[in-house]
């Protein structure tokens, strides 16, 4: 087996193994060599005694391949936990706002555009498209919307139904991807930190990031 494919292996059986939580594994420590070695040696052990020879691990598994995807997989872990923590932020929060701030660096083909209702009441040009709207677009607007709410806080446009939605909660409907957003956070140091210091308390610092390393 190619080692790609021996690495995958170990991690399939440390899943299946084990019962612990995300939060669980991401607080470990990275495992050691000397750790490995003693791990691997009590997991052959337990193969022997427990398993079909057939679903043993490859004899070709060193402890420096185990070390290496037991520490994979809690690498793998912390990232998810910090992802999941992360978004879960933006959706107890609804941050449309947040969101807002990083219009243009961050682009997404499938979010919706939402906004504030508030900007409807503005004295300005419809914000869901460049197009200029008659009165007459306007009023078959409002025909099409009969259950928009203007005292819910945020709204978005359906072109295909020509129709304004309202809603409180965007990310929790998933208009706006909440975990797609938070992995673009994370893909670069400096968009962390920016992340940190402008939008985050320290408190939710310390939760949210608490296995970012």
């Amino acid at each position: 087996m190619k080692k790609e494919e021996l690495i995958e292996r170990i991690i399939d059986t440390l899943t299946y193994m084990g019962s612990e939580s995300p939060e669980d594994t991401a607080a470990c420590d990275d495992l050691t060599l000397e750790d490995a070695r003693i791990y691997l040696a009590e997991y052959r052990g337990m193969e022997k005694e427990d398993m079909e020879p057939d679903e043993w691990l490859p004899e070709e598994v060193t402890p420096q391949l185990y070390m290496i995807a037991n520490n994979c997989y809690i690498h793998k872990c912390r990232y998810d936990v910090t992802v999941e923590r992360l978004a879960e932020h933006f959706i107890l929060g609804e941050l449309v706002d947040t969101y807002h701030e990083y219009d243009g660096a961050y682009i997404s083909y499938t979010d919706k555009i939402v906004y504030p209702t508030d900007f409807l009441r503005e004295d300005m040009e419809f914000p869901f498209t460049c197009d200029d709207l008659t009165m007459l677009d306007l009023i078959t607007l409002g025909q099409n919307s009969p259950d928009f709410d203007p005292n819910k806080k945020f709204c978005w446009y359906n072109v295909t139904d020509n129709k304004l939605i309202s809603t409180d909660t965007p990310f929790k409907e998933g208009l706006i991807n909440a975990k797609a957003f938070a992995e673009w956070i994370l893909e670069k140091p400096e968009r962390v930190q920016y992340f940190q210091e402008m939008y985050l308390l320290n408190t939710d610092i310390d939760y949210i990031f608490r296995y970012w390393r």
